[in-house]
């Protein structure tokens, strides 16, 4: 199960290595989005769920892995992890996976001033505004009943275009069109022009480092007591 699956970007590429995936989100369109990409794909392994975190139960099914990308830190993480306990087959495991961007100059500064001039100053996704956890996640996988591994990291650069760019925030939880409504006409129109600005020749390089926590669900035999 990818958790909070966005576009697909974990859910789609994991199609090639289980039987069966599941991605789960909350936003409808997010959901088109990953099922059109599977039709076009021809994914028959790629299941799609309209669906959050408070849907979790072992009624969804067994899974071997459960993936989050950026999407832990807008749930109940000590909640989601006691459900998602129940739900993970012993030895199996779970990945928090997260990005970091490494921007050009000026790129985020003018970035954050256009979302918040659209959507107000706190970053929300639907109706619920983004807190940054006071805990590290690694603080609470610790706590849980799941054991800690070593965690997983991989740094990249690559060219970035402005519809790159663009494609990139209607993915996300927090600038998507959903959110934009009928204002998302007018933000892609003054997000081209400040990048522009930014950038004339209208191409990017991004540094990138994609990591993630991972975490096993300990085998019966070897439980903690």
């Amino acid at each position: 199960m990818d958790l909070g699956c966005g576009t697909g970007q974990l859910a789609i590429p994991l199609t090639a290595y289980f039987d069966q995936v599941v991605a789960m989100d909350p936003d409808p369109e997010m959901i088109a989005e990953v099922s059109a990409a599977g039709n076009r794909g021809g994914l028959s392994n790629l299941d799609v769920v309209l669906g959050s975190s408070l849907d979790l139960s072992p009624a969804v099914g067994e899974f071997r892995l459960v993936t989050m990308g950026e999407s832990f830190h807008w749930m109940d993480r000590d909640q989601v992890l006691r459900t998602q306990a129940t739900m993970i087959v012993p030895g199996g495991g779970l990945a928090i996976a997260s990005k970091k961007f490494k921007m050009p100059a000026g790129y985020q500064e003018t970035l954050d001033q256009l979302l918040k001039g659209f959507l107000g100053e706190k970053r929300r996704a639907g109706q619920s505004y983004y807190s940054h956890p006071e805990e590290r996640h690694e603080t609470v996988l610790v706590r849980s009943s799941f054991v800690m591994l070593d965690a997983w990291k991989q740094e990249c650069t690559y060219d970035w275009t402005i519809d790159d760019a663009i494609g990139y925030l209607y993915s996300t939880s927090y600038a998507n069109k959903r959110l934009l409504g009928d204002q998302a006409e007018h933000f892609e129109q003054e997000l081209r022009r400040v990048l522009v600005q930014i950038e004339p020749q209208g191409v990017f390089k991004i540094g990138v480092t994609v990591s993630a926590l991972l975490a096993r669900k300990e085998s019966s035999a070897s439980g903690r007591g």
